[in-house]
């Protein structure tokens, strides 16, 4: 009776030692941050002494696994020219903490941030503090701009001038071009969603995330309707000549273009494609190009919109609410009588975008008015 007690016990301490063990790994994955520059690995935290220092380091492995699984949500944004820019720093920080903020799904996000190096150090820094004070588990990708630049150029370089107001133009310069050669600047990712700097979270992107779920088979892109008549105005010569087309119309019987802050991309698709692969040929940009009578100044949401004049069935539209726009330079620079048609959303707001400059209101869970259709 004695032995077998002894056992019992025995078993019992060690029941209790694994059960601590596990919830002590667990509470440093938890309070741990996995941030990568380049292809160093950091593991942040705040640990009180050496011993859990020394626990944080062995569990770094299997956190980064943790991390790196395909639960991950990957987000590619370019910040660039920041060092003495707070205007530009403070859009991205409040895209960053309202992202975080509103994830209330924790999964995991993985970004990539493309940028020069002064900007790629302010932006690791943006994100690591909202990540620490949201205790959300993120990573660090840094690019150097001038890398995807190269790497990009061979696809970019032959058609951005179709898509450029004028040489040295504000969207002249190629960061406003990088996401039409995105499946070669990641080759080793799938879906990513690309963002830029100036927005407000006010849902969860794994919801954003979910909307590829719901492209079919012959979709690769999803991306919102441009909510001005930008292209109304761009396409003014072709709609001339001919009249009665929905090329540059509202919705939603007609096609208003796209606006590119946020844009949903399959690169595995992308890469797969063949009919991508000619739709970035300069041959064949050049021929919509004048065939549309279409003289681009805003990067790559000019050439999404081009070639969705014809290959619609590439494009998974998303629901206003996810990019609804807050500029309003359009309805009074010629086109107040028809603003309107194409500002109008009647959606849940779940990103706002401060276009043009204009200001995102500071009250959470902010919702414009609509307009009247």
């Amino acid at each position: 009776m004695g032995i077998n007690r002894l056992h019992r016990w025995k078993s019992l301490l060690f029941c209790l030692s694994a059960a601590t063990a596990l919830c002590l790994l667990g509470y440093v994955i938890k309070h741990s941050r996995i941030v990568t520059a380049s292809s160093s690995l950091h593991v942040t935290g705040e640990v009180a002494d050496g011993n859990r220092k020394t626990l944080a380091g062995k569990v770094a492995v299997a956190a980064h696994h943790y991390y790196a699984n395909d639960d991950a949500i990957d987000v590619v944004m370019t910040f660039a020219k920041a060092k003495s820019n707070w205007q530009l720093n403070k859009k991205f920080s409040i895209c960053i903490s309202s992202m975080l903020q509103s994830a209330t799904s924790y999964k995991p996000i993985r970004f990539h941030i493309i940028g020069d190096k002064d900007s790629l150090s302010i932006a690791k820094g943006i994100v690591d503090r909202e990540a620490n004070l949201t205790d959300y588990p993120i990573r660090v990708f840094s690019h150097d701009a001038s890398e995807v630049a190269a790497t990009t150029d061979a696809i970019v370089g032959p058609i951005k001038k179709y898509f450029t107001y004028k040489p040295g133009a504000y969207y002249s310069d190629s960061l406003f071009f990088f996401s039409i050669a995105l499946h070669v600047v990641l080759p080793q990712f799938g879906r990513v969603v690309v963002l830029d700097v100036d927005l407000k979270f006010q849902a969860d992107i794994a919801r954003l995330y979910s909307a590829f779920d719901r492209f079919d088979e012959k979709q690769l892109i999803g991306i919102a309707y441009e909510q001005q008549p930008v292209y109304r105005h761009v396409l003014y010569s072709y709609r001339k000549a001919n009249v009665g087309t929905v090329v540059g119309d509202p919705p939603p019987k007609g096609f208003p273009g796209f606006n590119s802050a946020v844009v949903l991309m399959d690169l595995n698709r992308i890469r797969s494609s063949d009919n991508y692969t000619r739709l970035v040929r300069e041959e064949t940009v050049k021929d919509l190009a004048s065939k549309y009578q279409f003289q681009g100044h805003l990067g790559d949401q000019d050439y999404f919109t081009l070639i969705g004049t014809e290959h619609k069935e590439l494009f998974f539209t998303l629901p206003c609410g996810w990019n609804r726009q807050l500029c309003r330079w359009w309805q009074n620079h010629g086109y107040k009588t028809v603003f309107d048609s194409y500002n109008f959303c009647d959606g849940d707001v779940k990103i706002l975008h401060g276009n043009c400059n204009t200001q995102i209101p500071d009250e959470k869970n902010h919702t414009p008015k609509p307009n009247k259709k």
